[in-house]
């Protein structure tokens, strides 16, 4: 499970990714802010700024950012952890792995 806020560390989507093992992406929503978490695989965690207003339009975003910026590429479907009481999804995660060269 990710960490909580206060034992991440908010970091520049231009410094983000210094190390280029796999990560699993972490967003989560309450009322109007989305926030997006990365985990690396020593379970170390990186806040990511992130500009949408809505869990659909931030997982568009991330995932554009890590392909085209990063180097990345999915591996797998986003999986919704949390469903709020008007059945909206408040928290999902989905896997990136190095593109391969």
């Amino acid at each position: 499970m990710p960490k909580t806020e206060a034992e991440t560390e908010v970091v520049p989507q231009s410094e983000m990714l210094t190390m280029k093992g796999p990560i699993e992406v972490w967003l989560s929503q309450r009322n109007l802010e989305v926030r997006c978490m990365i985990v690396h695989e020593d379970e170390s965690t990186r806040d990511v700024p992130i500009d949408a207003l809505t869990i659909r339009g931030a997982e568009r975003e991330i995932t554009g950012w890590l392909v085209s910026q990063e180097g990345y590429e999915p591996a797998g479907r986003w999986d919704t952890e949390g469903i709020n009481d008007n059945g909206e999804e408040y928290e999902v995660s989905r896997k990136f792995k190095p593109a391969k060269k």
